[in-house]
């Protein structure tokens, strides 16, 4: 676990309060026209998930039970053939009593919420969604007039949430993946009221595994500890995950919230023994967006993250004060040379339970170094 440091490099807009003197006040004049401003309902319907596709003037939009087409000039009248399809659950029983008065009281969670839309190379959709709390995928054509589940089993569980309000990012990565096979990342929940979960799913061809699945440690706080997913990103041959917890080398201090950036191999195979089927190039790092001083004020709680098109050198992500203290937000930029530079820096850790956390000597690191790509046998 390390630390990428925003006090100098980054770009932080302290949003708190604002003044002006007599001598510096600017009149800004908007105009306004009704016409500037589209928009698209049919109900309440939990609209959760977009997705852009640029090429096409295409927004994707996944809400409760459906997967809309807008004409991205104007989403309002999209005069597109197939503008949407149906998506009801295909599996309407609960299976424990908690499902059962759950789906009684609030209804709503027991239908399909799109959860996630990704645009895949070969001009398909991959889509997943809760599906009544057994989460399921499928393959669209882009037109949504057809589709097909996701090989081999259409089984969505790991890649979108069981619970439409359960936190959730997920990322398309075609290429990098041991022998390039194309496959979803995920951050979300494994189960309906538990086990956070950074996961890629078994690597198929035809139909037939070729790599097992890989995910995070289960039921291992030092890998997650009540995470909150917001952003995740390809970059070359590693994928970052962006994310706040409670902070485990803070514990002993009182309960606090840090944000995080993680980071896993594309062509990371997994492991033996206690790493198999898991991360062998997991490593997380923190992500410090404060104002500089003697008595630095941050900002610890991540809530969103995004990158510039075409730059894949900088994130830039909003980040608050906790909700029961100063009310504040800022945006931080981060450098990923400086993300990379963390992820090479010392490693912590918490010699017992109650110790506090150190950052371990070189001589101690083990070799190779964790977080390191290696190439095992095939599962």
């Amino acid at each position: 676990m390390g630390t990428v440091d925003n006090l100098r490099r980054g770009l932080l807009l302290f949003l708190a309060a604002s003044f002006s003197t007599p001598e510096a006040v600017a009149e800004i004049v908007f105009m306004y026209s009704p016409d500037h401003v589209k928009n698209f309902s049919i109900g309440h319907h939990f609209y959760r998930t977009m997705t852009l596709d640029e090429e096409s003037h295409t927004l994707y939009v996944g809400s409760m039970n459906f997967i809309h087409r807008l004409n991205l000039f104007d989403i309002s009248n999209t005069g597109l053939k197939f503008a949407e399809a149906e998506m009801k659950p295909t599996y309407l029983g609960a299976n424990s009593q908690y499902l059962d008065d759950l789906c009684t009281h609030e209804p709503h969670k027991c239908e399909n919420h799109i959860r996630v839309i990704l645009k895949t190379a070969s001009d398909k959709l991959y889509v997943c969604g809760t599906n009544s709390f057994s989460p399921k995928d499928w393959l669209y054509d882009v037109d949504l007039r057809t589709r097909d589940i996701y090989p081999p089993y259409g089984d969505g569980i790991a890649k979108c949430p069981f619970d439409p309000e359960n936190t959730l990012t997920a990322v398309w990565v075609e290429t990098g993946n041991p022998e390039d096979i194309a496959s979803v990342y995920s951050g979300t929940m494994a189960h309906f009221r538990a086990d956070p979960i950074l996961y890629r799913p078994d690597l198929n061809i035809h139909g037939y595994r070729i790599y097992s699945y890989l995910r995070t440690l289960k039921a291992d706080t030092k890998w997650l500890n009540e995470p909150w997913f917001v952003g995740s990103f390809d970059i070359d041959e590693h994928v970052y995950f962006f994310f706040r917890e409670v902070a485990l080398e803070h514990m002993n201090c009182g309960k606090t919230v840090f944000s995080r950036v993680a980071r896993v191999c594309k062509n990371d195979k997994g492991g033996r023994n206690v790493l198999r089927e898991n991360w062998t190039t997991y490593l997380k790092a923190r992500l410090n967006c404060s104002i500089p001083g003697e008595f630095p004020f941050s900002f610890d709680e991540i809530r969103d993250v995004f990158q510039l098109p075409g730059d894949t050198s900088k994130f830039y992500a909003v980040f608050t004060t906790p909700s029961n203290g100063l009310m504040g937000s800022a945006i931080c930029v981060f450098n990923e040379k400086d993300i990379e530079s963390a992820f090479q820096g010392a490693f912590k850790e918490q010699a017992s339970p109650t110790s506090t956390w150190l950052p371990v000597s070189n001589r101690l690191v083990p070799q190779p170094r964790p977080g390191q790509e290696h190439a095992p046998e095939r599962m």
